[in-house]
């Protein structure tokens, strides 16, 4: 049984923990059935990378977030996407543009965000 998210700002933990919990079931999935210590083939540092992009990503605007989940985790194209949020393609561009700049400026730790 699903609970309703009652607070916004519950809403993006709520979907960080969906995501963490389908990666899990997706691994447990595709597991070798050879490999026993799974630490011994895994990367730990690109979860870690992954993590901490998603972190980032976090704060960044929401106009700019959507955008950029819709196009990069989720697969769609700048068209679909404008369709789904009923904005301009051109609008689309111009914020997935603007997203992807300040989220650079974010993790290459920038003082100046703004954009």
């Amino acid at each position: 049984m699903t609970k309703l998210v009652k607070e916004d700002s519950y809403f993006e933990s709520w979907v960080t923990s969906i995501f963490i919990n389908e990666c899990r079931s997706i691994y447990r999935k595709r597991k070798p059935k050879g490999m026993e210590n799974p630490e011994d083939s895994l990367d730990i540092s690109q979860f870690q990378n992954k993590l901490e992009i998603l972190e980032d990503l976090d704060q960044l605007d929401q106009i700019y977030k959507e955008i950029i989940i819709l196009k990069y985790l989720q697969g769609y194209s700048q068209k679909e996407i404008a369709i789904i949020l009923k904005l301009p393609v051109g609008t689309v561009k111009s914020r997935l543009y603007r997203g992807l700049l300040t989220l650079r400026k974010i993790i290459e730790g920038g003082e100046d965000i703004e954009v």
